[in-house]
């Protein structure tokens, strides 16, 4: 859900965990977010924008830290308002 100054993204943990997400444009960081879970479940994010963005094209970028390892998984998204 985006929000004027927040986007908010849920992101599954099968055990705990420490989740960091990160919105670029243009490689430049827009907006960050980080959660720890401490047993599995849901890390409910709110990535805070600087200031509020308009319609643009950005690439979301979420790691997973947990016993097992680490894994990042990169999306392009298209930011309404």
């Amino acid at each position: 859900a985006l929000g004027k100054r927040k986007l908010m993204v849920t992101v599954p943990c099968a055990a705990a965990c420490k989740v960091t997400a990160t919105l670029t444009v243009k490689r430049k960081k827009i907006a960050t977010g980080r959660k720890t879970l401490r047993k599995a479940g849901n890390a409910k994010l709110t990535l805070k924008f600087a200031k509020p963005r308009r319609n643009t094209k950005a690439t979301l970028k979420v790691t997973i830290a947990s016993a097992g390892g680490k894994t990042s998984v990169s999306k392009a998204v298209r930011l309404k308002r």
